[in-house]
């Protein structure tokens, strides 16, 4: 909304157990669009909070409620943002202080109140004294707030304690009259037939009049009507253009509400509103060609901004609801004051564009040119550079470095370097070793006792790096007398151990060995038995990893994964997460792409396999060897992904084209009850191309998985 250049923030306020102005819309917290987390307290009467009345729960409670993770169906457009919390009005003005600091934004705030059940809100005077500090408090002038409510009570109060305050009237069929033409209890005692007046419409602008209201805003569309279109027959306007002109007449502003059908605007605006409220502002002055105010500043990023932004959430089957079912941004008014009915001037650039496609070419070609220049100029500098880098003597002799111990006294610590990283080596006293087994190791972080970590209980030897960030513990400090890491304060005792801190674990070990008659000590880097080539990696040899085996492991990795991402995440888990119309753009976007790069690699697998395999030609009648059934699993995905592109997918959008096509047509999306026998077809057709993608993708993974299963036991060189 603020992007779009509507005018104003509209919220609607409730007011907690203990006296804080929260945006909400409904009186209570609905499961339908919260989740309830943890209790404040953990004996907490009140838990679950859901369900309970706004004004029955303290700002504490109603503070650990998830509000953004639960989807309003019947709003498709909405998006979900996980973890929302429900702002205060406090809250809410700070952040505007931020995003408007020329305080240009206008304000239309409601006071949720309900003078009908006794203890569903707090009272008119709690509502309008709470609200009027927080209008106060901020930074805005008190004329750039609106204050409206369908309980005319607190505007009349409203106006009786801030005369500077703007109020609007709200209104509808259900508030317009008590039971059995009693006398409504939302309009202040109020009766519309005491009025002057030709017509109702005409004796509600009367009476918001009489409250000194400056606004009138009655709902657009009356409930009495069995259509909601202004050219179906059984349309019913609430708003008529006899209640504008008598409300103009009287000095008061009209802004119906909620105007989402173009029809409806279009009969408004040719009536003389002066504002609609809407949920959708960005479609509505395409419609009429109404301008929106400009953008007036941007963030820091560079987003313009213009003033709106309303966080209020629409309860449902509410009759009064006016606002989107979001807790989040949404636009709410939009001007109708500019036309601008001319098409935008736009430069002819035909002659710059004659000869377009030489000219890519030849970027083209001087690209590729300076890249093949670029890359053999390179080679020579790259190659000496990593021959320069290549392993020195002790690093390919595995690196080992020796220590005598017989110059280390006892109790007294030595640091050595060793693979660029330094080595502890201790000469631990009696008491030493003997502070260190009485530990209760078992309870500890990372549970070792002292045996485990050393060779001969007098020699302690550990990787000088704390196990938090890396840092260098110092020797002989910290709590328990061993080795302290100042940087964030972990704590390792005599052998080692982490005891405090941040450390995770305990200091390492490394392979070393005692030779000389247990006179020195050798650090390497010992290769277990199990290692399949003791070599060690330098950069001079990186080069050699790059070969049609590590490029068929690296192929093969990135099919399989690239294949459970699109199926998974971009299936099943973006079905749940996303609104419909999101998830069929990116069904619709991603997966021809994820198809012909599955053929693609698929078929380049296929290649190096036959090319590793030449005897699986001849014996291609045999699935059941093992080799030729590899060609089996490559070609099912190959035939797979080639149906679902070629074939499947495209009926599939063309399917899904037509069923929004006819949701427009009938005004009702595929879901709701009711739809045509056209949308039934529509649904049974989609339901099938759509299983039988589905059915053909798993078929491939299935495929794919095979494959990875075989040589991920075959190794490399069952290829």
């Amino acid at each position: 909304g603020i992007i779009d250049g509507v005018t104003t923030l509209e919220l609607d306020n409730g007011i907690t157990k203990d006296g804080v102005v929260v945006v909400w819309h409904d009186e209570e917290i609905t499961a339908a669009k919260c989740n309830d987390t943890s209790p404040v307290t953990k004996d907490d009467p009140d838990f679950p909070y859901v369900g309970k009345h706004i004004a029955n729960l303290t700002l504490a409670q109603i503070k650990t409620l998830d509000c953004g993770s639960k989807r309003q169906h019947n709003f498709p457009l909405q998006t979900t943002y996980p973890g929302t919390k429900i702002s205060t009005l406090g809250e809410l003005f700070k952040f505007a202080q931020c995003a408007d600091p020329d305080r240009q934004i206008q304000w239309n705030i409601e006071s949720k109140i309900n003078p009908v059940v006794t203890n569903a809100t707090r009272g008119v005077e709690d509502f309008v004294q709470l609200q009027h500090a927080e209008f106060v408090k901020s930074s805005y002038s008190l004329s750039q707030i609106t204050y409206q409510s369908f309980d005319w009570r607190t505007l009349i109060a409203m106006k009786a304690l801030e005369p500077k305050i703007p109020t609007s009237a709200l209104i509808d069929d259900e508030t317009a009259f008590g039971e059995g033409n009693s006398t409504s209890p939302w309009l202040a005692g109020l009766r519309l037939e005491d009025f002057p007046g030709n017509d109702i419409g005409q004796k509600i602008a009367e009476a918001a009049k009489s409250i000194n209201a400056n606004i009138l805003s009655p709902v657009a569309t009356s409930s009495q009507g069995t259509a909601i279109d202004p050219v179906e027959e059984g349309y019913i306007a609430f708003t008529t253009k006899e209640m504008i002109a008598r409300a103009h007449e009287l000095g008061v502003t009209v802004k119906p509400w909620t105007v989402n059908r173009h029809n409806t605007v279009s009969q408004l605006l040719d009536w003389g509103v002066d504002g609609i409220i809407t949920d959708y502002p960005t479609h509505v002055p395409v419609k009429k060609a109404v301008t929106l105010p400009p953008s007036v500043r941007t963030l820091p990023s560079g987003v313009p901004l213009a003033p709106l932004l309303n966080l209020s959430v629409k309860a449902p089957h509410d009759p009064h609801s006016h606002v989107s079912p979001s807790v989040h941004v949404q636009q709410r008014f939009m001007h109708t004051s500019v036309a601008r009915k001319e098409a935008p001037q736009v430069p002819d650039y035909t002659p710059y564009r004659a000869n377009f496609e030489s000219n890519r070419t030849f970027q083209y070609f001087m690209v590729g040119s300076l890249g093949v220049i670029s890359a053999s100029a390179a080679k020579s500098s790259v190659s000496e550079f990593l021959q320069s880098m290549a392993a020195s003597a002790d690093v390919l002799a595995l690196a080992k470095v020796e220590v005598d111990l017989t110059t280390i006294p006892e109790g007294k610590n030595v640091i050595i370097k060793w693979r660029g990283k330094p080595v502890f080596i201790r000469h631990r006293t009696q008491s030493e070793i003997e502070e260190a087994r009485q530990v209760d190791w078992k309870h500890l972080r990372d549970p070792q006792p002292d045996e485990d970590r050393v060779k001969k209980p007098e020699w302690l030897v550990m990787l000088g790096v704390c196990t938090h960030l890396g840092c260098v513990p110092i020797g002989e400090a910290g709590d328990f007398g061993g080795w302290f890491c100042p940087c964030h304060g972990s704590h390792y005792d005599i052998s080692g151990r982490a005891r405090k801190g941040p450390a995770p674990l305990n200091l390492e070990v490394p392979q070393y060995e005692f030779s000389d008659a247990d006179q020195k000590i050798s650090h390497t880097t010992t290769l277990s038995d199990n290692m399949a080539r003791a070599e060690v990696l330098t950069l001079g040899s990186l080069a050699n990893l790059v070969n049609l085996d590590a490029l068929y492991i690296l192929g093969y990795a990135w099919l399989f994964g690239m294949s459970v991402w699109i199926t998974f995440f971009g299936g099943i888990i973006a079905f749940r997460a996303l609104p419909r119309h999101q998830f069929g753009a990116l069904q619709h976007k991603t997966f021809p792409i994820y198809f012909v790069i599955s053929m693609l690699l698929s078929s380049s697998l296929l290649g190096v396999w036959v090319l590793k395999h030449p005897d699986v030609v001849p014996f291609i009648g045999r699935p059941y060897l093992a080799d030729v059934a590899q060609v089996y699993a490559l070609g099912t995905t190959i035939l797979s992904q080639a149906a679902n592109y070629f074939i499947i997918g495209p009926l599939t959008s063309k399917t899904m084209f037509q069923r929004q096509k006819l949701e427009k047509d009938e005004g009702k999306l595929y879901t709701d009850p009711g739809v045509s026998p056209e949308m039934k077809a529509l649904n049974a057709r989609f339901g099938a191309l759509h299983g039988i993608s589905s059915l053909a993708n798993l078929t491939a993974i299935i495929a794919l998985g095979f494959h990875g299963l075989w040589i991920g036991n075959a190794g490399v060189k069952g290829y």
